[in-house]
């Protein structure tokens, strides 16, 4: 998988941007604040029409425009795509090839991308939502399907708190909680179901890469954690069942506090180093290790999926990690095969045994130096 040809108009701080990029690694440095993330954001974006720094459509705009838009010519397995997202305040307006994208399942999975930046260091003893995120994401990039199972949980995971809190102040609903039990024990089952079996899979990627980053020193553990009475080698119906009688049997619960308490929307993932907890013992080194380690992972599982290796995303992460583990990522990018795209303040951070392509950035204009480190 390979981008050819990335452009930008009015695209946050950048009023116009065409970049042909390198098919390894390409680095873009700069000055802080001067739009280098931005690129990396109209990529990802480009992969699952969402910022992964959160940003709402309004903040994607360049002030005081009314409307951007990102193109991606993308080509996979020798087949060509050009992708244009235009984005306005209500909404994103997709074509592919010309033609309009009516089915956004037909669209998901053109572009597959893994994004590592430094907000990503607190995902290891942040709250269980970073960690949920980085589970779903994972999830859709491999199952593009799993997005409309995930609105469709949300939706019926509205409706039944909805009808909690009715219940909460006139006591009357509980045959209503009955007809809506099941559809929300159904789709939560299903995304509960996907992450078990994503993390079946990611396992082994994730401890040979914490196995590298700690010089075998250390093992890594990552489990899944649920209130539902299930293993992770559960099947669809045994999880739906599970969660079915977990709805029933804190509805009480739910009720006294207005909402559903169950279910795949709190549920959290664990870390351990050599069977010790990383968020009660893990240094500020090994967490950084340890996130560096789920994002390798992460990219290496992708890669055996899709059987085609996606494009890897890295934020001015050079700068965050002490010397070691900066020389460890290094060699991992030097070594591994697909696109990459980094972002540095300063190019001598990155100490790549590989052919490299350079950009500079400079107040949203990004000027084309191709000149190897």
């Amino acid at each position: 998988m390979q981008v050819k040809r990335l452009v930008l108009h009015q695209f946050r701080n950048i009023e116009e941007l065409s970049i042909e990029p390198h098919p390894g690694v390409n680095v873009i440095h700069g000055r802080n604040a001067q739009g280098k993330t931005n690129v990396l954001e109209a990529l990802y974006l480009s992969a699952t029409l969402k910022s992964f720094r959160g940003a709402k459509n309004a903040e994607l705009i360049e002030i005081p425009h009314s409307e951007a838009a990102v193109r991606t010519i993308i080509e996979r397995r020798e087949l060509s795509r050009d992708i244009l997202i235009r984005i306005k305040p209500g909404g994103k307006y997709v074509t592919m090839d010309e033609k309009k994208v009516r089915n956004l399942t037909d669209y998901f999975g053109q572009v597959a991308a893994v994004v590592f930046s430094p907000e990503d260091l607190i995902l290891s003893k942040g709250s269980a939502s970073n960690r949920r995120t980085f589970l779903d994401r994972a999830v859709f990039q491999m199952n593009p399907q799993f997005a409309s199972t995930m609105r469709a949980f949300d939706q019926a995971l509205k409706n039944r708190n909805s009808i909690i809190k009715e219940l909460r102040k006139t006591g009357q609903g509980n045959e209503m909680l009955d007809l809506f039990d099941p559809q929300v024990a159904e789709l939560g089952s299903k995304i509960i179901w996907s992450r078990l079996q994503f993390l079946k899979g990611y396992r082994p990627y994730l401890a040979d890469a914490y196995q590298t980053l700690s010089n075998g020193e250390q093992s890594i553990a990552i489990g899944y954690e649920s209130d539902l009475d299930i293993e992770e080698t559960s099947d669809l119906e045994t999880i739906q069942h599970a969660y079915e009688q977990v709805l029933q049997s804190n509805r009480k619960k739910d009720i006294q506090r207005g909402f559903t308490t169950s279910g795949p929307q709190s549920e959290d993932l664990t870390i351990e180093l050599d069977g010790m907890s990383a968020r009660a013992y893990a240094s500020q080194g090994q967490h950084r290790s340890i996130v560096l380690a789920m994002k390798m992972g992460e990219i290496q599982h992708l890669g055996e999926v899709l059987e085609v290796q996606p494009i890897f995303l890295l934020d001015d992460v050079s700068s965050e990690l002490d010397h070691k583990r900066n020389a460890q990522l290094m060699q991992f990018l030097s070594e591994r095969p697909g696109q990459i795209f980094v972002t540095t303040t300063d190019p001598a951070y990155l100490q790549l045994d590989c052919e490299v392509s350079l950009f500079h950035m400079n107040n949203g204009v990004l000027t084309d130096e191709r000149n190897s480190l």
